[in-house]
């Protein structure tokens, strides 16, 4: 067996079920935080590709700017520079490592993407409400009126309809 695919619907690895596979050479796997246990990939001196199956590469895609999406698919890819200078008794460990490393990058991401779109919520809010207040040319010294146009402003309609079509899937 020198190539295994194994479908994004599987929770875990038992512990040692790749071991003493010398010949795998390439595995796909889902990525998920406890997929591998201990020893999985023990003595299994050719693996030298790693390669994940799922939503992530649509979720990549979907970054909203090249540099976030160029440095997850360096990330992803890091395995694969790593895994041939490894002894086997190490890939299972540096597989580890390397899936909470992925996660941890996305979530970076998903958290700045959010962050970005709640900053660009309240700008939109902001310019709605300043339009209405000169489109009826509310003074700046009425705060009963400037609340009353902030609330009927539009965007409470517009930025959750806005929004929704923004956020990144999972």
């Amino acid at each position: 067996m020198t190539d295994v695919e194994l479908g994004e619907g599987l929770d875990t690895i038992a512990v040692g079920a790749f071991c003493y596979c010398r010949s795998l050479k390439r595995i796909a796997i889902p990525l998920k935080a406890s997929f591998l246990l201990n020893d999985t990939f023990d003595d299994c001196d050719d693996l030298v590709t790693v390669t994940l199956v799922g939503g992530i590469h649509e979720t990549v895609s979907n970054l909203p700017f090249e540099s976030w999406r160029n440095e997850m698919n360096e990330e992803i890819d890091r395995i694969n520079h790593l895994l041939p200078t490894l002894t086997p008794g190490l890939k299972t460990i540096e597989i580890q490592r390397w899936i909470e490393s992925v996660l941890g990058r996305i979530n970076h991401f998903k958290a700045e993407h959010r962050r970005l779109l709640m900053e660009a919520a309240t700008q939109i809010e902001m310019a709605l409400w300043s339009a209405k207040l000169e489109e009826e040319h509310v003074s700046g010294t009425d705060e009963e009126q400037r609340a009353e146009r902030r609330v009927n402003c539009g965007s409470a309609i517009i930025i959750p309809n806005v929004l929704a079509f923004l956020v990144m899937p999972s």
